[in-house]
């Protein structure tokens, strides 16, 4: 009995060791192990391009207007809808605006994500808080950036007409009175 659970023992020793050896082997010479350095494991992973921040808000094309703090927000457009944003909900100075005349907004957008993309499914509508229930009255801008100015009673429209990509927007805007 004594020498065939020595032969068992022997057996299994050979066993684990063909098996240690073959890990031994493969960690060795596998692509990137010590005898076969791999320089594809080593190379840079391509990372995807980063968005720049929307455009700077140009204050010259206002010279006698004072710029207040400048806001930034990224808005979501899911495929084929708008979001709508009413200005004097952004709208932030000293003092409180009175009517729709005189004071405005300037603001700039940049499509973030996806990024880089033409833009070509988004468009920039302006209408009213007199007129909402007109809807947008004119197309405004279009693309993947640009800047614009408004007026405190306006509304804008972000129109993702894109029937597959969600686009995240970033808009900066500061009030000039």
């Amino acid at each position: 009995m004594a020498q065939k659970s020595s032969s068992f023992v022997q057996w299994l020793a050979g066993i684990v060791t063909s098996v240690i050896t073959a890990l031994l082997i493969w960690a060795l010479t596998r692509p990137g192990g010590i005898m076969n350095p791999s320089t594809a494991l080593h190379q840079p992973v391509e990372q995807p391009a980063t968005a720049p921040p929307a455009p700077t808000l140009d204050p010259s094309l206002f010279p006698s207007g004072t710029i207040y703090e400048e806001k930034r927000q990224l808005i979501t457009v899911e495929p084929g809808q708008d979001y709508m944003l009413k200005v004097i909900d952004i709208y932030y100075r000293p003092g409180t605006p009175e009517g729709c005349a005189g004071d405005v907004l300037i603001m700039s957008w940049i499509i973030q994500v996806p990024y880089p993309t033409s833009g070509s499914n988004l468009e920039i509508q302006k209408g009213s808080l007199v007129m909402m229930e007109e809807g947008p009255i004119e197309v405004i801008g279009s693309g993947s950036e640009g800047t614009l100015s408004l007026g405190i009673c306006d509304v804008i429209y972000f129109t993702n007409y894109s029937p597959t990509e969600t686009y995240k927007i970033q808009i900066r805007h500061a009030p000039i009175g």
